[in-house]
């Protein structure tokens, strides 16, 4: 189950990436959808690998928080401390 739902929350980050992109393709950046996306493709990244590592995880900031400081600690995926820090 954790694994499918790694998939779904690691499908939902490539999407926001997507609109990640799509704002800084236009001649102005879109910073509102930079910022936004930005923050809901980390988000959504930690969540499926904590899923991944069948890590319980709640729906609230500061555990998903939590979730990417033990990422960073337990896994050396340091790309998660800018999420941590946020």
């Amino acid at each position: 189950m954790s694994k499918r739902k790694a998939k779904k929350n690691l499908d939902l980050a490539r999407r926001h990436l997507e609109r990640v992109r799509a704002a800084w393709s236009g001649s102005t950046p879109d910073w509102a959808n930079l910022a936004t996306y930005g923050f809901y493709c980390l988000e959504a990244a930690v969540v499926a690998a904590a899923n991944h590592f069948n890590w319980p995880i709640k729906r609230s900031h500061p555990d998903k928080a939590e979730a990417a400081q033990r990422l960073s600690r337990e896994k050396n995926l340091q790309i998660f401390m800018i999420y941590f820090s946020i």
